[in-house]
């Protein structure tokens, strides 16, 4: 084929037009990136460490999440029981605390008092009856036995004087050091 010099202008003027073509439509500054091809994720299966019935789900199965956002609400009854439940026995121990702290009550002390005034009593009159008594065996109007059950009453009456007033003094203590420590303890765990 022969070309011309009319046609060799006509292939020229054809390339240049076709090379600015492509270079403008190439050059459009948008602001956006536009690219082609596809993107690989892995998907992440979503579950809750504690068992319970569904009461909200806030988000669709497929949609994207952001970090921290709240996916679903499970039913909390069970837990807010456990939590009424932690409390109350929290409160039950400082009251046992404190408690063991105080010693016996007042109404108690009294009574161990009326109590020991009642042995004070059967003891001087078990003390005036064996004196009596005693007077009487001199004499030889009654016999020893009676002397040895009035005897054994006395040391009975004086030996239960004696443990009313050792329960005066543990009333006024508290309780033991080793009950208190773990009364402590026991408030400690229950706080945590």
């Amino acid at each position: 084929m022969i070309y011309s010099k009319h046609t060799k202008i006509s292939w020229a003027t054809l390339s240049m037009a076709l090379a600015i073509m492509l270079s403008l439509t190439g050059c459009k500054n948008s602001g956006e990136l536009t690219l082609n091809g596809y993107i690989e994720a892995e998907p992440i299966l979503v579950a809750s460490s504690q068992s319970g019935a569904l009461v909200n789900l806030t988000v669709s199965k497929g949609a994207w999440a952001k970090p921290g956002q709240l996916l679903f609400i499970l039913e909390q009854e069970n837990e807010l029981a456990q939590v009424a439940e932690a409390k109350a026995k929290y409160q039950r121990l400082i009251a046992i605390l404190e408690d063991n702290t105080k010693g016996k009550r007042p109404e108690e002390r009294a009574a161990l008092q009326a109590e020991l005034n009642s042995a004070q009593a059967s003891l001087t009159l078990s003390e005036i009856e064996l004196k009596r008594q005693a007077n009487l065996i001199k004499s030889g109007y009654t016999s020893k036995s009676n002397l040895d059950i009035l005897t054994a009453q006395r040391d009975q009456n004086l030996a239960k004087l004696s443990e009313i007033s050792a329960q005066i003094k543990l009333a006024a203590l508290g309780i033991r050091e080793n009950l208190l420590d773990a009364s402590h303890e026991d408030v400690k765990m229950v706080s945590y």
